[in-house]
């Protein structure tokens, strides 16, 4: 046999082999989509696990919450009853309780806490922009907005290219500022929603960043920027009328304007007399 002839036979041979294998090739193809379409749906059924999960383990924790207290309240009825006293009350005020808990469950079992939360400090971020451009602090121009970040529970500037963080507000005067205006927001906030939060600010020099050291009285600064420094505490002045006497804020500083509304402030004035003697908050006779 030639080798043309034995070439003939190969090529021959493999021609007839082609459409076996054109046809093994598409039951694989076929078989990878059947696969690849089960995979999809394996991928979402597991994320409906997931989720329904979830949704379990948060019910498990509204159950037990509610078991306990339940617990309690029956731990402390049964303490408080006497052998000869009436079983009614305690059980009608274990009813109750009970029912309590059932509607609070009810009112919490749809809510959205984070999208709650985020709209929450929405209010308090609109108070905090608004007076930081009152104070002309650093990058509180228009568009950027003062905020307080939820999971580093320290204030940001939201800007349209990026977020500044609280470490890169700039000069003293500005982190001093921001930190201010975040205090006098959220103390507001608070107000207004009457929650349980102490209705009173301390302040330990507040205008420390516009004075070069600790003077004993800075009024004896000239170079200070008494037009800032009024202005901070124009600010303190105008959120306490905001709060229409629900807040209170004390401020202890070196600070001493002539200005009428900050004399009416003015609770006592710490510092030697010319006499030698000395006003202060524990009175010199004390320690004598």
């Amino acid at each position: 046999m030639t080798l043309t002839t034995r070439l003939s036979e190969e090529l021959e041979q493999a021609a007839g082999v082609q459409p076996v294998r054109q046809e093994h090739l598409q039951s694989l193809q076929t078989q990878r989509e059947s696969l690849a379409e089960r995979l999809k749906t394996n991928g979402v059924l597991l994320k409906e696990l997931m989720a329904s999960d979830e949704n379990l383990v948060r019910l498990q924790e509204q159950h037990l919450r509610a078991a306990h207290l339940q617990g309690r309240i029956a731990q402390s009825l049964a303490q408080d009853r006497g052998p000869t006293s009436d079983v009614s009350q305690p059980r009608n005020a274990l009813a109750s309780a009970q029912d309590v808990v059932s509607i609070l469950e009810d009112q919490t079992a749809n809510d959205d806490i984070p999208a709650e939360t985020e709209r929450r400090l929405a209010d308090v971020a609109a108070l905090m922009t608004s007076w930081a451009r009152r104070l002309k602090l650093g990058q509180s121009e228009v568009p950027n907005e003062a905020g307080i970040s939820f999971n580093k529970l320290s204030l940001v500037i939201r800007r349209p290219e990026d977020r500044l963080p609280q470490e890169r507000v700039g000069s003293n005067k500005n982190y001093v500022g921001y930190h201010l205006v975040a205090h006098l927001a959220l103390h507001t906030y608070f107000r207004n929603h009457n929650r349980p939060v102490p209705s009173f600010l301390a302040l330990d020099q507040p205008t420390q960043a516009f004075f070069p050291s600790k003077p004993r009285d800075a009024s004896t600064v000239p170079d200070a920027d008494w037009a800032t420094v009024t202005e901070y505490f124009r600010l303190l002045h105008d959120v306490t009328e905001l709060n229409k006497g629900k807040l209170q804020i004390i401020v202890c500083d070196h600070a001493n304007l002539p200005d009428d509304w900050f004399q009416a402030a003015l609770i006592d004035n710490w510092r030697p007399n010319e006499d030698g003697t000395r006003n202060a908050l524990i009175p010199p006779h004390w320690l004598s």
